[in-house]
């Protein structure tokens, strides 16, 4: 079977099943008031690699960020820029098994906030605004110096926005882990992408089933009383 067939025949099985349990389109309210907007990977080794796939559809899916971020900005929704970088120490580093899953050797820049972890240039970040936690896994709440948690905590944030990449792999292991705690989790279905474009789909359909709302950057913009761009 086709893998558009798969995904239709799965869309189906999906819509029957929330039907079936009376669950509503959308499970949370936006609520802008109690919500940040989390970024997640938007670095040069992912958004400029120097090796592996590229991303389809990059460059529309860094200005849809951008958008979200500016209205957050004008708004006052704090935005939290998350990015991925190794430590190393005199006992070594603490990557874990992450080479195992990717191209070895690891880049140097990848190691202790190097230049292939910084930011991709043409975010919009905000140095006097924004702010940035490091993680050194998949997960931005299972990092083992996890700074999320505690940032979440002073802002005393109860919903989260998610965008950035890999929807796959780590936008999807931060925004389950971050609904496991309590967090009403939004992912951003056209502000995430992955170089699977299959994967990509279905997880944006089995996040919605059991982990949160999947909705997109319009209705976003919108919630802060903001017409999309």
């Amino acid at each position: 079977m086709e893998s558009t067939s798969v995904l239709e025949a799965l869309q189906q099985q999906i819509e029957e099943f929330l039907t079936s349990i009376g669950r509503p389109a959308q499970v949370f309210s936006l609520r802008p008031e109690k919500a940040a907007l989390l970024v997640i990977d938007m670095q040069q080794f992912s958004c400029a690699p120097k090796h592996g796939v590229q991303f389809p559809g990059l460059a529309a899916t860094v200005d849809r960020i951008n958008a979200l971020v500016d209205a957050c900005h004008d708004q006052g929704v704090p935005v939290i820029w998350v990015r991925h970088s190794f430590r190393v120490s005199e006992t070594g580093d603490d990557a874990g098994l992450y080479p195992l899953f990717h191209k070895q050797p690891l880049s140097r820049g990848m190691f202790d906030a190097g230049p292939d972890t910084a930011l991709y240039p043409a975010m919009h970040y905000d140095a006097a605004v924004d702010h940035v936690v490091f993680k050194n896994r998949y997960s931005a709440f299972a990092a083992t110096n996890a700074e999320l948690p505690d940032l979440l905590r002073r802002l005393a944030v109860e919903q989260l926005w998610v965008a950035g990449v890999v929807t796959n792999v780590c936008v999807e292991s931060t925004a389950r882990d971050a609904m496991q705690r309590d967090y009403e989790v939004i992912m951003v279905a056209d502000a995430v992408t992955s170089p699977f474009a299959l994967a990509h789909a279905v997880t944006l359909l089995n996040f919605r089933v059991f982990f949160g709302d999947v909705r997109n950057m319009d209705e976003i913009i919108s919630a802060m009383g903001i017409r999309g761009k």
